[in-house]
């Protein structure tokens, strides 16, 4: 499984060739049947860079370049997913004993060619060749000529300064978001990003730039995990070079006793104990990071050093409910969906053992945790940056006092979700003390009223806010946060009923990316007002009603919505094929669309839609649309089969058919067609031998779910379309 990035950045280490010139002819004194090999390594080579290694020459100094390759990146929810959490994301009609169906729905995305598309445009600003500042990746595209992507390649020094990291999203860049980029695929869930990527060193020797041989070459696999705000980062070098610049640059380095012959070089038993004493103060905080909470727990019983220096520096920087690699029972519930990693003792035990470390609580969905389990461990919590208490039902107003109070100075990253007994109260000490709040999240608070909305406005900090259920909001509350929370990114105001208009400030209008508005009923055509002046790259409007085509064939003309890259449509009952012909034209870079339950489209503007967005559009959901006839076996008698001019399913393959005398493969690999016209039912697949199943596998399509077909893609960067 993977796992967090900075706390158990676990990686595999692959070294084909090691040409440094030192033999393995000494080891560190043993220190117990749990010490870790990785030590042992470092003292080793620690004691002979201050002893063995000799200086090298101007003309032998390496200039170290590194080609970061991403294999995977998934986008979705937490690995953790209770009953409730996917009833919500699925947001259906469907009967309670659908809910292991549901679990099967990739609601994962692939956003690997965002990661890629981002590492060229970084490396072109380093260059100068790209615009750093830009929002957007300018390359990015989908084909079937994956052997084209090797990776970009990197300095580990720049400017004369070794760079460890590449950061892709969040701080320095963090004009988009996850969600803005990759675009939502579960909205309401807590979410993760997935990278599986690898390090290959390339080493120059010559002013040339000549490259060693291959079997030089070294590469480390990582596979890491980012929280859906926090920075993106990955690493653009290999760890054990680090290693190696510090052994150049210590004040020791290159000495030897000319004295001393070859066999006298090596260490005695008291050196080694003696450099084994020494060098652990610095080996051990250095491999800290890359041991989980549990191999941390068995380095502290090794020695006292070793335990007076890991609790100096805490058992555990991150405590994640939901992830494999804290310490827990491996149980499960009575469901049989959620898996247990934590249980109230280990919880106390881990928070006690890192008060001086922890800076991430991921605690969505520990329904178990009661108040004395976190509240007396908040006072000491100096570093806590993010804290997600989604669905801790045991909590209330009392704990919210307790963040204000003691961690109003460092907390940036709140999650509320689900707190029923959270009141207007508890918002507000929230509001008026944690003024440096980036992430606020206060969905299905039924509690709070405009008392509190209002309150939000003192968060001028914000950078996204989400906003769900909270029944009892107004217009009042919208408006002071639209006025005052000026950095707002992200914004969701799903299933806000009260809300009858949205307006923006000029400051703030185009700084939004992202834009939830479910189910915001009273929202009608003059929403496109709004709109116009926004630069969103993801908008939902699912079940906003009142909405015609109208309203899409004015916003697709809006110049700062021409990079919208998500688009939710789904109950909007009222489109036509003349909404999906403007769609089609005008966002050129729409990524994914989402048309379920719109029941007035017709095949032939499906077919269109596909046709003209064959360079761009990868996700298509036609969920519950009964009007579409997309098996053939849905017609009732073989005339009717074979008058294919309105049938959906002969329409959607002609639009996903290689060109003739082309090469490159449509860019659809998600095409959700359940429930719609010839599925039995929503729990069986479609025939296997109808012609468009046949048809799809034919295109490398698989119904992985009943009605669910995908394919995997492969990348090749080249420009986007115009």
């Amino acid at each position: 499984m993977p796992t967090r990035n900075g706390d158990n950045h676990r990686q595999e280490f692959a070294d084909n060739s090691d040409k440094d010139g030192n033999s393995d002819g000494s080891s560190s004194t043993k220190q117990g049947a749990a010490s870790s090999s990785i030590i042992s390594e470092v003292e080793t080579r620690t004691f002979r860079s201050f002893n063995n290694r000799k200086p090298k020459r101007h003309w032998q100094r390496r200039e170290l370049r590194n080609v970061i390759n991403i294999i995977s990146a998934k986008y979705g929810p937490c690995e953790s997913l209770s009953t409730d959490a996917i009833s919500a994301i699925s947001s259906d009609t469907d009967d309670d004993s659908n809910v292991q169906r549901r679990q099967q729905i990739p609601f994962t995305r692939e956003c690997a060619p965002f990661l890629r598309a981002l590492l060229v445009q970084i490396r072109q600003s380093e260059t100068g060749e790209g615009d750093d500042g830009a929002a957007y990746p300018k390359v990015f595209r989908y084909t079937q000529h994956h052997d084209h992507w090797e990776g970009v390649t990197f300095p580990s020094i720049v400017d004369g300064k070794p760079h460890a990291f590449v950061r892709l999203l969040g701080g320095g860049r963090g004009k988009l978001s996850m969600n803005a980029m990759f675009g939502d695929p579960c909205p309401g869930t807590s979410k993760r990003l997935h990278v599986h990527y690898t390090v290959t060193e390339i080493i120059d020797t010559n002013e040339d730039g000549t490259v060693v041989t291959e079997s030089r070459r070294r590469t480390e696999v990582h596979h890491v995990s980012f929280a859906e705000h926090e920075p993106v980062k990955l690493r653009r070098c290999l760890q054990l070079a680090v290693l190696n610049l510090t052994d150049e640059r210590s004040p020791n380095f290159g000495e030897t006793s000319t004295n001393q012959s070859p066999k006298s070089a090596e260490p005695s038993m008291d050196e080694k104990s003696t450099v084994a004493t020494n060098t652990q103060e610095v080996a051990l905080p250095l491999v800290l990071p890359y041991l989980e909470v549990r191999e941390r727990i068995k380095c502290s019983l090794i020695s006292k050093c070793w335990r007076r220096i890991i609790q100096e520096r805490g058992v555990a920087t991150v405590i994640d409910a939901n992830d494999p690699g804290t310490m827990g029972t491996g149980g499960r519930d009575t469901d049989g969906l959620r898996q247990q990693y934590l249980n109230r003792p280990v919880f106390r035990g881990l928070v006690a053992h890192s008060y001086t470390s922890l800076h991430s609580l991921f605690l969505s969905g520990f329904q178990q945790l009661e108040q004395d389990d976190l509240h007396p461990a908040l006072p000491h919590l100096h570093n806590l940056n993010t804290l997600d208490i989604t669905r801790c039902t045991n909590l209330d107003d009392s704990t919210l006092k307790l963040v204000a109070k003691y961690n109003s100075d460092t907390i940036r990253v709140l999650y509320l979700k689900g707190l029923f007994n959270v009141t207007d109260d508890g918002l507000k000490a929230v509001c008026f003390s944690c003024l440096q709040l980036e992430v606020l999240d206060v969905s299905q608070i039924m509690n709070i009223t405009d008392e509190s909305g209002t309150a939000i406005q003192h968060l001028t900090m914000l950078r996204a806010l989400f906003l769900r259920d909270n029944y009892q909001l107004t217009n009042t509350s919208l408006d002071a946060i639209t006025q005052h929370c000026v950095k707002l990114r992200q914004l969701t105001l799903w299933g806000l009923i009260g809300i009858r208009r949205l307006q923006f400030t000029d400051v703030n209008s185009g700084k939004i990316t992202m834009l939830n508005l479910w189910g915001c009923h009273n929202l009608g055509n003059d929403l496109a007002l709004a709109l116009n002046s926004m630069s969103l790259s993801s908008l939902i409007l699912s079940e906003c009603h009142q909405l015609t085509d109208d309203f899409i064939l004015a916003i697709s003309t809006a110049p700062g919505l021409q990079n919208l890259q998500h688009l939710h449509l789904r109950y909007l009952k009222k489109l036509s094929d003349a909404s999906l012909d403007a769609i089609s034209k005008n966002f050129r870079r729409l990524y994914s669309l989402d048309l379920s339950f719109c029941s007035s489209v017709t095949a032939t503007g499906i077919y269109r839609l596909l046709n003209q967005s064959r360079d761009n559009l990868v996700e298509l959901r036609l969920k519950s649309i009964r009007n579409l006839d997309v098996a053939y076996s849905s017609r009732q008698n073989t005339n009717e089969r074979n008058d294919r001019r309105d049938h959906t399913g002969h329409w959607i393959l002609n639009a996903l058919r290689p060109i003739v005398h082309s090469n490159v493969d449509h860019t659809l690999c998600v095409l959700d067609v359940r429930h719609c016209g010839g599925q039995p039912c929503i729990e069986r697949p479609y025939d296997e031998k109808d012609l468009f199943v046949v048809g799809m596998s034919k295109l490398k399509f698989e119904q992985t779910v009943p009605g669910f077909f995908s394919r995997t893609p492969s990348v090749h960067v080249r420009e986007f379309p115009s």
